[in-house]
C-alpha cells in the first residue's frame, strides 16, 4: 500500500472513557473486533480489573482513530480499525503496524489517567515522542522529596504555581 507519510507535525487525539465504556458491556463486545486485531481481543480479555480493561481500549481506540485521520488526510485512505495492530517492543513502547503498508510505522504514544486516553503520534518514524495525563493537584512533601532533586524541588517552590509545576515536571520524567 505504502500510503503512509507520517504527520506533517506531532498530531495527538484526547478521548474521554465514557465513550468506551459502552463498548465493554456484555452486548457490546461482539463488536470489539471492529476495533481490534485477534490478537489484542486476547489481550485486552486478559485483563481481570475492568478498569484496566477500559484505559487500554480507549487507549488503542484513540490511537487507530488518530492513525486513521492522519492516513486519510495524507492520501484520502481510508483504513479499518482493525487493519492497525499496536504491538509493543521489547521496552514496552507500542509500535504500529498497519496491513498492507511497506512504510516505516509511526512513533506512537499513549497515556490514559483520571477517565481519560491520548495517543501522540510523531512527525517523523525516527522521532521518539511521548505524552502523558496527570491530574494537577497538591500533593505530599515526600513525593517531591522522593522523585525530584533538591534543585528540582526548589524550582517546584518558586513557581507561581507549585503544584502545576511538580505535575509538569513528573509528566517530563515518567
Amino acid at each position: 500500500m505504502g500510503h503512509y507519510l507520517g504527520p506533517a507535525r506531532p498530531t495527538s487525539l484526547l478521548l474521554s472513557l465514557d465513550r468506551v465504556a459502552p463498548l465493554l458491556l456484555d452486548s457490546a463486545t461482539a463488536g470489539l473486533d471492529h476495533y481490534l486485531t485477534a490478537p489484542e481481543l486476547t489481550r485486552l480479555a486478559g485483563f481481570t480489573l475492568p478498569k484496566r480493561r477500559l484505559e487500554w481500549l480507549g487507549a488503542r481506540i484513540a490511537a487507530k482513530r488518530l492513525i486513521r485521520e492522519t492516513l486519510f488526510g495524507r492520501s484520502g485512505a481510508t483504513v479499518p480499525y482493525n487493519a492497525i495492530s499496536i504491538d509493543r517492543d521489547a521496552l514496552g513502547a507500542p509500535v504500529v503496524h498497519v496491513v498492507g503498508d511497506d512504510q516505516p510505522p509511526p512513533r506512537l504514544s499513549l497515556s490514559h489517567s483520571d477517565n481519560l486516553a491520548v495517543a501522540f503520534l510523531s512527525p517523523s518514524p525516527d522521532v521518539r515522542c511521548g505524552v502523558d495525563i496527570e491530574r494537577v493537584e497538591p500533593r505530599d512533601a515526600s513525593f517531591a522529596e522522593t522523585y525530584f532533586s533538591a534543585r528540582e524541588q526548589a524550582q517546584a517552590k518558586r513557581a507561581d504555581d507549585p503544584a502545576y509545576a511538580l505535575t509538569e515536571m513528573w509528566a517530563v520524567k515518567a
